[in-house]
């Protein structure tokens, strides 16, 4: 957790959501990848913010592109569901690996159960891509 996320979720336990939103704000102009990804998600659902989907979408993309796994992993999600973003199961495919390959555990077990793998923790020698390609094949 960054300061900047700290700060906000202290905002957020004493109800001062407008603040914590600020916090995450001037976080994000100022290149913080963590609060970008905790802006982008809040502004998608309108948790405890302004429902700005297409704001928080772009948040999560440019978080996505500085490596943060969570923003992939949640792209992943919407882009499967077609939530704010245009439905795809091979581009959300394509974003589950990717959060993978950027350390998320979640989406390392997510491929390993598309791949047949359900009992297999471990990265597999061929990498997620061929996974998420053997995946596809079923």
């Amino acid at each position: 957790m960054t300061t900047a996320t700290a700060r906000a979720a202290e905002h957020d336990a004493a109800g001062r959501h407008n603040e914590a939103i600020d916090e995450l704000a001037h976080a994000t102009r100022a290149g913080d990848v963590e609060a970008m990804t905790e802006l982008g998600k809040r502004l998608v659902i309108g948790d405890r913010a302004p429902l700005l989907p297409e704001d928080g979408t772009q948040f999560l993309g440019e978080a996505m592109q500085a490596g943060n796994a969570e923003a992939a992993l949640r792209l992943a999600t919407m882009t499967a569901l077609g939530a704010h973003v245009e439905q795809s199961w091979g581009y959300a495919l394509g974003l589950l690996v990717r959060a993978a390959d950027l350390g998320s555990a979640s989406a390392c077990s997510q491929l390993n159960v598309l791949g047949d793998r359900a009992h297999d923790t471990a990265s597999p020698a061929e990498g997620w891509r061929a996974l998420a390609a053997d995946s596809n094949a079923h």
